[in-house]
């Protein structure tokens, strides 16, 4: 299922599992189990993954009902930040913090207030992966890898 925030794409893959980026991506599946809205603000529910935006330019990202992280919107990128008191933490082939995962297939760099940049000048997407425990968000990788390789869930 695909839906759009400020001009993002926000694709639900599967349960707990949704991708944002440049709409110019292909789709890797269509969750239908999905809730959305759009009043009294944006929000997409995978599960018990949330993703909801009522303040501009920035998409809030709920584990549990939890604030868990955030996107914000800069000129030409869009930073990832942890919650207050959080952090990031490289686990290879993501960074995890509050009980998500991000992986992404684009280039990043820090961005300040430890925050996770990417450049949108170019094709870009960011999966956000939840758990929130540790085996929880490996399987749903290892799924998404799955999923890329293959091109998409197909039926």
């Amino acid at each position: 299922m695909r839906k759009m925030w400020k001009g993002i794409a926000v694709d639900a893959i599967d349960y707990e599992l949704v991708r944002v980026g440049s709409p110019a991506g292909d789709e890797l599946g269509s969750f239908t189990d999905a809730h959305v809205s759009f009043t009294p603000k944006w929000r997409l529910v995978a599960g018990y993954l949330m993703l909801a935006s009522d303040r501009g330019d920035r998409l809030e990202i709920f584990s549990h009902g939890r604030l868990a992280a955030s996107l914000q919107l800069h000129a030409g990128r869009v930073v990832f930040y942890p919650a207050p008191t959080k952090e990031w933490k490289d686990h290879g082939t993501s960074v995890r913090t509050a009980g998500i995962a991000l992986v992404s297939a684009s280039p990043t760099d820090d961005a300040e207030e430890g925050g996770i940049g990417l450049a949108t000048d170019a094709p870009w997407a960011v999966s956000i992966v939840h758990g929130p425990a540790a085996e929880k968000i490996d399987a749903r990788i290892d799924l998404l890898t799955s999923l890329q390789r293959v091109g998409g869930r197909r039926g």
